[in-house]
């Protein structure tokens, strides 16, 4: 049995121009469109990945600078206490508070 050729007109959603598909699910009407397209959407997740391990990294930030401003208000006694009770030596609750709170 011999296939039927597909044969549709159809607009690349890349460029917009308006070419006969070969099959049914044909997007782009060359190779250098689609090649461009793919690229294009890297490009926009590296991006966005990019954006979103900078606020991680902000936010861990402003956490620390918080922390150490509830440092800075309490008495090394104090403190020392707070890392007795969590079975920690004060460098490490210190670090601890800082550098964020793993259970």
């Amino acid at each position: 049995m011999i296939p039927k050729q597909y044969k549709a007109t159809k607009t690349c959603v890349y460029c917009g121009k308006t070419y006969t598909a070969s099959a049914p699910n044909q997007l782009y009407c060359t190779q250098e469109c689609r090649s461009k397209a793919i690229a294009e959407r890297q490009e926009q997740t590296r991006e966005r990945q990019n954006k979103n391990a900078r606020l991680l990294y902000l936010d861990k930030k402003m956490n620390a600078r918080a922390n150490r401003v509830d440092i800075k208000n309490k008495s090394i006694a104090k403190i020392c206490q707070e890392a007795n009770e969590h079975n920690m030596t004060y460098g490490q609750y210190i670090a601890w508070l800082e550098y964020g709170q793993k259970a």
